[in-house]
């Protein structure tokens, strides 16, 4: 048997459906060494065990598994083989061809899609690890902008504050009034307030102050030397104890005794809160 006639029975050889004379015959062949039909039964017998693979998995109807039970039931008549029919090599092959360039080509789309498929998932992996690092930066940098603002914010009105109380020491007729702690206040709280009578401006600055309480806010009041109470304004203090309240005293009050600081609800016309600091003018 030479080369040619060799690679044209290798895939009757691989699917098992040569005769013993003619398998015996390609055996000896293959046995002398000869390298490239040795390669040609390699890749033949993989081939053959793709075929399974390349085709679509179709449940049989029930009738065909009943028909093949009932087949095997049966005893057959004779153990004698079925004779095959006589025939060349290359007309026993000819349908091996068009079956094994099909099952060739539904492996080589199967392998196409599915690296076409490992790529793409590859490549919409990427896409959400960028949108996610993209998302989780632009959330960190909207809380930049918006601590700055804030930061701004408080900055712009401690430059105002600084402003107005430079702006004040630079009057003529300029008044220091000492407040010192009074009732529910650590000993040490207190207030100084500048009082700017060329413009009537009144600023308190507060230091070392408990905050008053849930609800309650601290209220300025002038109080007058035939005893009238005028709410002046309200003020809140920080973590510290600080905090500073700018106001204008009104121009027909009369005559200031005593200033005072009592916790109240809100705004009120009148006290009702103990009185936190005090002082005389």
């Amino acid at each position: 048997m030479n080369c040619a006639e060799c690679r044209d029975l290798l895939l009757e050889y691989a699917l098992g459906a040569l005769d013993a004379a003619e398998s015996a015959e390609l055996r000896a062949h293959l046995a002398n060494g000869c390298a490239g039909c040795a390669q040609a039964m390699t890749e033949a017998e993989a081939l053959v065990g793709q075929l399974a693979l390349a085709l679509p998995a179709v449940a049989p109807p029930p009738a065909v598994r009943h028909e093949l039970l009932r087949r095997l039931a049966v005893e057959p008549a004779a153990n004698a083989p079925i004779p095959k029919p006589a025939s060349s090599s290359r007309e026993r092959s000819w349908w091996l061809v068009p079956v094994a360039w099909a099952a060739s080509v539904a492996i080589s789309a199967g392998l196409a899609a599915a690296m076409a498929n490992a790529a793409n998932d590859q490549r919409l992996a990427a896409m959400r690890s960028r949108l996610d690092t993209l998302d989780a930066t632009n959330q960190r940098l909207t809380k930049d902008v918006s601590e700055a603002a804030d930061r701004n914010g408080s900055l712009a009105i401690s430059l105002a504050k600084a402003q107005e109380t430079i702006g004040m020491l630079r009057s003529s007729d300029l008044s220091l009034v000492s407040m010192t702690s009074s009732g529910p206040q650590p000993r040490l709280a207190r207030a100084r307030a500048l009082w700017d009578k060329d413009t009537e401006h009144w600023q308190l600055i507060a230091t070392g102050m408990t905050p008053p309480g849930k609800g309650k806010v601290f209220e300025l009041w002038f109080i007058t030397a035939d005893q009238r109470k005028v709410a002046a304004g309200v003020f809140d203090v920080d973590a510290q104890g600080n905090g500073i309240l700018t106001v204008t005293v009104p121009h027909d009050i009369g005559q200031i005794s005593v200033a005072a600081v009592t916790d109240e609800p809100g705004l009120m016309t009148a006290p009702t809160g103990a009185i936190h600091l005090a002082g005389k003018l």
